[in-house]
């Protein structure tokens, strides 16, 4: 039986993160998912969101975008868009970014079905926005 979980955040541009924790709280499609060692194996979508990495009192946070969990009984894989840790978010950047995106959906999009492909863009980088500013509190 472990004691720790080994946790990899992957994203298209290579491995973000590898580390030992003792838990993981991670966005999942329909909400959070905690995960201990001896979880029961798993894989779901993940949404764009927050995960904290807790080892002892120790807690480490990252914004990832869209992807997949993959669960084992000592492991978590997050197969992600992208993930940044709290400490290296530009405050400013994110805050322009979620501007950018709710101008794009007020104005240029607003005649639009909600299910239109652009719409779906601009909502989902304020969704990304949103997380990275909640993250880098």
């Amino acid at each position: 039986m472990s004691e720790k979980l080994h946790v990899q955040i992957i994203t298209p541009y290579g491995e973000t993160l590898s580390t030992e924790v003792d838990s993981v709280t991670c966005p999942g499609f329909e909400g959070e998912i905690g995960v201990l060692p001896e979880h029961l194996p798993l894989l779901t979508q993940s949404s764009i969101g927050r995960v904290e990495l807790t080892d002892g009192s120790q807690t480490t946070v990252y914004s990832v975008g869209r992807g997949f969990i993959h669960v084992g009984p000592d492991e978590v894989l997050l197969l992600v868009e992208g993930a940044e840790k709290a400490e290296d978010i530009d405050k400013g950047r994110a805050q322009e970014s979620l501007k950018r995106a709710e101008e794009r959906l007020s104005k240029n999009l607003a005649d639009l079905a909600w299910d239109h492909p652009d719409v779906q863009r601009a909502l989902n980088s304020k969704r990304r926005a949103e997380s990275r500013l909640d993250v880098a509190k």
